[in-house]
């Protein structure tokens, strides 16, 4: 918790570009870990981990599973008006 607070304080003396407010969120995690090889181990260290390791992967499944088809469909359907609204709008995914 020292670490966190430490580093919120250095980022609000921190000066930076006029107009622009950077707010960081830190999280503090409980549970029980175990030092080991400079590396925390644990159920809850370990378990945290999983989603993260997955991401890209429901990413990937979403992306050709659904929104692929989705936008071939689209294309298909409204030609032109569909690449042009997809040229100017960002993509999320």
């Amino acid at each position: 918790m020292v670490a966190a607070c430490a580093a919120q304080q250095i980022l609000l003396r921190e000066r930076w570009t006029a107009g622009i407010a950077i707010k960081v969120r830190m999280a503090l995690h409980t549970g029980e870990s175990e030092l080991r090889d400079h590396d925390y181990y644990g159920a809850t260290v370990k378990h945290r981990v999983w989603p993260i390791v997955f991401l890209p992967v429901g990413i990937a499944l979403l992306y050709y599973g659904v929104i692929a088809g989705e936008e071939s469909y689209l294309e298909r359907v409204f030609g032109d008006g569909d690449r042009q609204y997809r040229a100017r709008v960002r993509r999320w995914v």
